[in-house]
Order: C-alpha cells, then structure tokens, then sequence
C-alpha cells in the first residue's frame, strides 16, 4: 500500500510539476473553488459506507447493494442541485467562469455514484495487489490526459477534463477488476445508516477542516492565492496525503479484526513507523521548500514558500494523529472521532477568520499550525486512554524520529541558509539549482540517519523501525554472500 501511494504520488508529482509549469495559479485557484463547492454537496453522499463494509465482517450482498443505490440516488440528486446553485456560487466569488466549470464536474456525481461497491473488497479482503492496479491505473491515465489537455489548452479546462475522465475511468476499471455486480436495493439501510450516522458527520467536518481555507481566501484575498495556496498545501502535505495515508488505509481492515490487546500492539508499531517516516519526511519539505520552489515549480510560485513551510511543520502533527480516527471507527466508537473532530473544526475556523483578515493568505497556513500543535496532546491522551497506552510509552515512540529531525533541520539550515528562521518575505532565490537542491536533501537525509542510528545505540538497540531495518539489511547481505 505505501509502495501504491509512493508510486500515485509519483505520477501525480510529476503531473503537478508539469502542470505548474503550463498554467498559472490563478488556474489552480478557480479550479479549487470550483471543488470546495463539489465537496460541499459531495457531503450529502458522505455516508462513510466502505468504512462500514470493511468494519462489519458479516456483511452479505443486501449490505453491499444497499450501499451502491444509496450512492447512486444521492450522486443523482447532488448533481442537480449542483447545476441549480452554480450561478449562485460564481455569484458569491464574482467570478463568472465558476458557472460552466460547476455544470461540468456535476456530471461527477452521477459517474462517481454507479462505481463498483465491490472494490471495497480489494481492501476488506487484504488483496492490497489489486488495489494497486486499480489506483495507478486511473492515476497513470488521468495524469497524461491532463498534461496533453494543459498542452493543447493552456488554461483551468485541462485541469476540469482531468478530473472527469478520472471519474470515468474509476468507474470503468471499478467493473473490469471487481467480478461484483450490484443491484438496486435498500433492505439494509436504517443497519447501515445506523453505524454510518457518525461518519456522516465526520466527512461533515472533514470538508470544514480541509476546504475552509479555500473558501476564507478566496472571499478575503482572491482566487489567485488559493492557487497558491493549494499547490503548496499538495506538496507540504507529501507526508500525510501520501504516505500514511498509504499505511492508515492498510492498517484499519487489520485494526477491524483486533480484539483490544491486539489492538494496543498493533496501534503502537503502526505510530512507531508513522513517526519514522513522516516526521522527517514533513520536516525534510520544510527544509527544502526556499530552493525547492524556484528551481522547480518556477518564479511564479515564490509566494507559496512560507506557506509550504508553515504546513509541512503542523503536518508533522496531524501525521502522527491520523490514525487515531481509525482506532475509534475500528473499535465501533465513531463518535470518538466525531468529537475530536468538531473541536479541530472550531478552533480552525475561529483561528482562520481572524489570522487570515490580518496575516491575508498566509495566515491560513499559520492558523492550521496552531491548531494542529493544539490539538496533538489532546488526540494523544484520547486514544492513551482508550488504548490503556501509558504516555510515556506513546512518547518514547516519537521521541528518536522528532530529535533527529529537529537536528537534522537545526543544522542543514545553518549550513544552507544561514539562519534557522521561517522567511514569510517574498524573495527571488534564482540562485538555487537542480544541485543545490540536491545537495541539501542529500546533507538532510545523512544527518537524519547517522541521528537516528546514534540514539537507537545509546538506547541499548530497542525494538522499532530503525532494528527492523537493519536486522533485514545485514540479512540481505548475508544471503548475496552466500
């Protein structure tokens, strides 16, 4: 799964990079209006039914119809009303470019709501191998149709046409890979409504948590800064869209089948390796960021630099408490994730008005990182006492991975930069190159590891990541010798 997540974010990294290159952040800007609109009234249709399936394992045919025609009736339904609020919405952003772009994408509602309910197998069942096929399938293909598209168009439409032949061919694919044909039926729906109240409400918020910045800068500074904005949230959220997401969605279908004891184990190895790649990963993109910017998505993107770091530092947060939402929905206590949830959203919400009308754009960035520390130590004593996890224990599983990244960027900043301070000043650093960038992931990633190899000594060689690793590389080695 994380190999499928890496290999996703490869094709789409280098479609980005492409794109950024072809268009302007305007473009991006517009078209992610465009989708906060969808998203919203995507929640009539976020009834969390996959989830569902995967935690009930009795669950017969009847549950997985039920679902499908659930979907099917909502993304009907969804799709008119998106057309019947389309100039109302260009209305509200003054942008009339909105209405056509809006009549467009609701076609995917309708496309989205007939996918075969039966890929959710690929992940109930474990069979992680066709899940892969199927999602770099319909990255492989939607990525070059959006890069031919940005070509030949040069303009918001390539990124529109991208998106819904990635529906299509979601839909398509859902059919060919999956022997399941659904029905129409609705036997099951007050059993599944029953357990998916909860995720309802949870996608609820979850728009509010991840689409309000979009909203909050487009209303107050302009669509061109929520372009900037949204490519530098892509690449500094590298870390926790990507890589434990890639974990997370491999991790619950276990976490599904674990009584508590297991459970307990099970979280505290998943947060170890979460910590061990993630940290460093989100500390590592802030680091990079002031070259990373100019040298390769150009100088027409400079501003989005201390947006990029401010959201790869508060992403070093919400990594490591992504997968307590799992442990909760996994043990059938959504309402858990739920609560902690709407106190992410309230405290977001009131910090993104007031940090954006006096920082403008880049106060979103700032109120997400203030957030997301606030909200750490909460999530942690949550799931530490739902788990009967001491903290010290849940800590001692972070505390080799944030030191040496600490060092790691303490260092590689004063080597690089100078100084050790975030420069929220717009400058032009045309004097970065491709070797430069090289260099300092290089420097990075060395004191990282040398960091992280003398700890693990000092500590008397624990169990972890870091043993796993070089127990299988001295294992390796042994077998080529022989």
């Amino acid at each position: 799964m994380v190999f499928l997540r890496f290999s996703v974010k490869l094709i789409g990294f280098i479609s980005t990079i492409i794109l950024t290159r072809l268009l302007v952040p305007e473009d991006f800007g517009l078209v992610a209006i465009a989708m906060s609109a969808y998203a919203f009234l995507e929640l009539l249709n976020a009834f969390g039914f996959d989830a569902a399936l995967i935690q009930k394992q009795n669950a017969n045919n009847e549950h997985y119809d039920t679902s499908w025609t659930i979907k099917l009736i909502f993304g009907l339904f969804s799709s008119l009303l998106l057309i019947a609020t389309a100039k109302p919405i260009a209305s509200f952003f003054n942008d009339p470019r909105l209405v056509d772009i809006l009549y467009c994408i609701s076609v995917m509602f309708i496309i989205d709501g007939i996918t075969n309910i039966g890929v959710v197998d690929f992940r109930k069942k474990l069979n992680f191998k066709r899940d892969f096929i199927y999602e770099i399938s319909i990255k492989l293909i939607s990525s070059v149709f959006s890069i031919s598209l940005a070509v030949w168009l040069s303009n918001y439409w390539a990124l529109v046409l991208g998106m819904l032949l990635n529906s299509l061919i979601r839909v398509l694919l859902s059919y060919q890979l999956s022997t399941y044909r659904p029905s129409f039926c609705l036997t099951k729906w007050h059993e599944l409504l029953q357990f998916s109240s909860w995720l309802y409400i949870n996608n609820a918020l979850k728009f509010f948590n991840q689409k309000s910045q979009d909203i909050v800068i487009a209303k107050l500074s302009g669509t061109n800064f929520v372009g900037l904005y949204n490519i530098a949230s892509e690449f500094a959220n590298l870390p926790s869209n990507e890589l434990v997401a890639a974990i997370n969605r491999a991790t619950y279908p276990g976490y599904a089948k674990c009584n508590i004891s297991e459970l307990r184990s099970l979280y505290l190895k998943v947060i170890s390796s979460i910590s061990f790649l993630a940290i460093p990963a989100c500390i590592g993109i802030a680091l990079i960021a002031p070259v990373f910017v100019p040298v390769v998505l150009g100088d027409k993107w400079l501003p989005a630099i201390p947006i990029m770091q401010l959201l790869s530092f508060a992403g070093v947060f919400i990594t490591i408490n992504q997968n307590v939402g799992y442990i909760f929905i996994a043990i059938g206590k959504p309402s858990y994730t739920t609560m902690t949830l709407a106190l992410r959203v309230s405290v977001l919400l009131i910090l993104m008005f007031w940090m954006v009308s006096v920082h403008g754009y880049i106060g979103a960035a700032i109120a997400i990182l203030i957030t997301s520390a606030l909200m750490f130590p909460i999530l942690m004593i949550f799931v530490c006492y739902v788990l009967e996890i001491p903290i010290f224990l849940y800590l001692s599983k972070l505390s080799r991975p944030l030191i040496s990244s600490t060092v790691m960027y303490l260092l590689s900043v004063y080597l690089f930069y100078g100084n050790i301070t975030i420069d929220l000043s717009i400058q032009t650093h045309s004097i970065y190159s491709i070797y430069s960038l090289i260099k300092i992931v290089i420097t990075g990633a060395s004191i990282f590891s040398l960091t992280t190899i003398a700890l693990w000594l000092i500590q008397g060689r624990p169990g972890g990541p870091e043993k796993f690793l070089i127990t299988n590389i001295i294992n390796s080695i042994s077998s080529l010798k022989r």
